[in-house]
């Protein structure tokens, strides 16, 4: 990448005092780093959470295997970099380094780096605090590095100007819609969203998302994407033609999925609604999906009494796999007969004309199951992905 020079090689080992060592990350590490993390979470999120969305309370070791995968291909390719801080037997990881790209202005380069709560505070952390800073000044070709939690506290850096606007930022374009990422500035844009009894109508019943919630939890985890994924994550809805924020769709792993499977969905303001603006996004990344990330799956979930989003789901090249009851912590008119599910592999997309193919479907996310997000397709037509 642009930010190293193509000759550069990465450090392999780094003596830390007596008896330590930092090294890459591997995927393999994840025994020791699982624990690591998760011993530490709540000091780490209040940490990290806003800026990256990590680590979540939720996260799981099979999540952490493919977290560190991730770290290990970005290393390999010179894009970001992790090392590991570990006892000389490696026995146990006790930490963690960042080199990034930057994202705000000003910077070569960011880094940041964290010890579990055990070693938070001790001479090792001291060590740890000096090393870093002199250890980028003599082994990397930066010379503008940036300390974020030394020089600056987490809650400055967020402030800073983004090296790229977010007109900068775009995941793709349709004729009449520009999906970008979101920033740390979109808060207002989710408090408005979610304050709409009609488009939460499906979701909690018309209950708002408090802008606490937005602020400590959503909109982090949306930032979160962008850090341990490339190309899927929570992209901003904006219209072309006015510049107006209309919600927001996604593209990101399932995480119940086989390889392979997406969730794919949105959620827009009632102004946008009965325009073709969720069919035209949903094009799009349906299309991207297949072409460029290599799914191989979606799959598409409703209510059964929603047969509008059910015709929506054939007329796309859907066809039924499943009717199943799950839990739902709000009660929806019609929930009783449980819900049908829906799937599209990559062979029947092709058959309907592949990248040619004229998707129609609307796709809504949830996490899990049915929880939390859904999406209206017009005043009467609502339905739920889960890929």
């Amino acid at each position: 990448m642009a930010w190293l020079p193509a000759d550069f090689t990465h450090p392999t080992w780094v003596p830390v005092g007596d008896g330590y060592h930092l090294r890459p990350i591997k995927a393999a590490d994840a025994d020791l780093d699982y624990p690591a993390v998760m011993g530490s979470q709540p000091r780490l999120w209040s940490i990290f959470g806003p800026a990256w969305g990590w680590p979540p309370a939720s996260m799981t070791y099979e999540q952490d295997v493919e977290d560190l995968a991730r770290h290990e291909a970005e290393i390999a390719g010179h894009q970001s970099f992790n090392y590991a801080l570990l006892d000389d037997a490696e026995t146990a990881l006790l930490g963690c380094v960042y080199i990034d790209p930057p994202e705000k202005q000003g910077a070569d380069a960011e880094v940041s780096w964290w010890l579990v709560d055990a070693r938070a505070g001790t001479d090792l952390q001291r060590t740890v605090d000096a090393l870093v800073p002199e250890w980028i000044a003599a082994a990397w070709p930066f010379t503008q590095p940036r300390y974020i939690g030394r020089d600056l506290s987490w809650a400055d850096w967020l402030a800073l100007p983004d090296i790229e606007g977010p007109a900068m930022r775009v995941f793709l374009e349709t004729d009449r819609l520009v999906l970008r990422r979101f920033t740390s500035a979109d808060g207002d844009n989710l408090v408005s969203l979610d304050a709409d009894p009609d488009v939460m109508r499906y979701i909690t019943g018309g209950i708002p998302t408090s802008r606490e919630e937005i602020e400590n939890e959503v909109l982090p985890a949306f930032l979160g994407y962008y850090q341990r994924y490339e190309g899927y994550g929570f992209w901003a809805v904006i219209e072309k033609e006015t510049g107006e924020f209309l919600g927001w769709f996604h593209f990101r792993p399932y995480e119940d999925g086989a390889p392979g499977e997406v969730d794919l969905g949105y959620r827009l303001r009632k102004s946008a609604w009965g325009k073709g603006y969720a069919t035209e996004g949903s094009r799009a990344l349906i299309r991207k999906g297949f072409t460029e990330f290599g799914v191989q799956r979606v799959v598409a979930q409703a209510m059964a009494v929603n047969q509008a989003s059910r015709r929506v789901m054939e007329k796309a090249g859907l066809t039924l796999v499943r009717t199943f009851h799950q839990p739902w912590p709000y009660p929806i008119e019609g929930d009783e007969f449980g819900d049908v599910e829906y799937a599209l592999d990559r062979t029947g997309w092709q058959r309907l004309g592949g990248a040619d193919a004229g998707l129609s479907a609307l796709w809504c996310p949830v996490p899990a199951g049915r929880f939390h997000l859904a999406c209206q397709l017009s005043s009467d037509v609502w339905f739920w992905l889960a890929a």
